[in-house]
This record gives structure tokens, C-alpha cells and sequence, in this order.
């Protein structure tokens, strides 16, 4: 009887130590896919500022294009 309650205390006593150390393991990796996940909200935010001074910038060029063109347009009547 002795032997056996030795035998359970022990595959108790291992699997308790398991859990702790799965516990630890999980808990890093969690923390790793935070600070991931951190930095590429971060890189969001940078490439969203920098889709928007495109979006600007690609507005005036549109409106300088059409600008010459209107430009270009009268030149080409007053030339006729």
C-alpha cells in the first residue's frame, strides 16, 4: 500500500510541476503575440498617416494635371 501511495504522490507531484512549467511557457509566448502585436499596430498607424499625405499629395497632383491641362487646352485654341 505504501508503494503505491509513493507511485501516485509522485505522478502527482510530476504532473503538477508539468503544469507549472506549461504555465510559464504559455505565459511567454502570450507576451511575445502582445509585443507582436503592439509593433504591428504601431506600423498600422505609420502606414495609414502615410496612405493619407499620399491620398494629399495625389489630390494636388490631380489638380495641377488638370490645371495644364485646361492650360494646355486654351493654348491649343488660340493657336487654331
Amino acid at each position: 500500500m505504501k508503494k503505491r501511495n509513493v507511485i501516485v504522490l509522485m505522478l502527482f507531484s510530476i504532473l503538477f510541476v508539468g503544469s507549472i512549467c506549461l504555465y510559464f511557457f504559455n505565459s511567454n509566448k502570450i507576451e511575445d503575440n502582445r509585443s507582436k502585436t503592439d509593433s504591428l499596430k504601431l506600423q498600422l498607424e505609420s502606414l495609414k498617416a502615410e496612405n493619407q499625405t499620399l491620398i494629399k499629395t495625389n489630390s494636388q497632383l490631380i489638380k495641377t494635371n488638370s490645371s495644364i491641362s485646361e492650360k494646355v487646352n486654351k493654348l491649343k485654341n488660340v493657336k487654331n
